[in-house]
């Protein structure tokens, strides 16, 4: 699905914005991209879209050279990669409706195909009652669901967004990475830059860490099927532990028993026994 290999972009200022990242995404996984301000994760997701070229390293999306990509190619590219850009760019002398329709009449769809799908999808992320208000009527968790609703116009493989939730509460914040899941689980892609710590800590998805433009970490939180997995095997080892203590101290008993158990008449029957037959060999 998505490819980075040795990659690097450094800006003509001379930052180095990533450093050698390679990187193998499949398709419908979820993956948080985790760092500080200026660690690389804008970059990384502006280069998936090809708005600016690595300075070395080939990227693939979709078996697409993306790097060697033709310019009139770039437009088929960014239909199949869905972007929620960090300051929304939604305009605001539109109306939601029309924010989201935009990419569409820029096609050649007809205009019933293009407004039944606005419908479609204003409905699908909870806001078909705002079709008709502008951005500054709207809520930020409204305005994000604006603008993911935007970056579906074209249903595509990928979802790329930028810090969904930077400017919202805690409960707004979850909305909209329920709305993510959901999304992912529908079959799309999806890679969610984030500072949110506590939601990426609460999640069990992979975790992809960025710092001063290096790939320092790539996790997968193990689910608790795998977390209960080392519990169970010790409390076996320790049922089988436990077992063995119980025969060993059978056996010290039956030895035990043995040793103090008096001495019969048929015992000494048997060792005279012993002894004569001793004496014929």
């Amino acid at each position: 699905m998505i490819s980075l290999n040795s990659v690097s972009k450094v800006y003509g200022t001379g930052k180095t914005a990533l450093d050698t990242i390679d990187l193998h995404i499949d398709k419908g996984e979820f993956v948080f991209l985790v760092g500080t301000s200026g660690s690389g994760k804008t970059t990384l997701l502006r280069l998936l879209i090809r708005d600016i070229l690595p300075s070395s390293g080939s990227i693939l999306v979709n078996d697409l050279d993306i790097v060697k990509l033709p310019n009139n190619k770039i437009s088929h590219l960014r239909k199949k990669i869905g972007v929620v850009f960090q300051d929304l760019k939604l305009l605001t002398d539109r109306t939601i409706f029309e924010n989201i329709i935009l990419p569409l009449e820029m096609t050649d769809m007809d205009q019933k195909t293009s407004r039944d799908r606005v419908n479609e999808i204003m409905k699908q992320v909870g806001i078909e009652e705002h079709v008709d208000k502008f951005p500054v009527q709207l809520s930020g968790g409204e305005l994000q669901r604006a603008a993911i609703a935007r970056a579906l116009a074209f249903s595509p493989d990928i979802l790329l967004a930028d810090e969904p939730t930077g400017n919202l509460d805690t409960a707004t914040s979850w909305e909209i990475v329920k709305l993510l899941q959901d999304i992912n689980q529908a079959g799309t892609t999806v890679i969610m830059a984030t500072h949110n710590t506590d939601i990426v800590n609460s999640l069990l998805k992979r975790v992809i860490s960025l710092e001063k433009g290096k790939m320092i970490g790539d996790t997968k939180k193990k689910d608790k099927k795998e977390d209960n997995a080392p519990t169970e095997d010790k409390e076996t080892e320790k049922d089988t532990k436990k077992d063995k203590e119980n025969d060993k101290e059978s056996t010290k008993s039956s030895e035990k028993d043995l040793k103090e158990k008096p001495e019969t008449k048929d015992n000494k029957n048997d060792d005279q026994d012993d002894k004569v037959e001793e004496k014929k060999r």
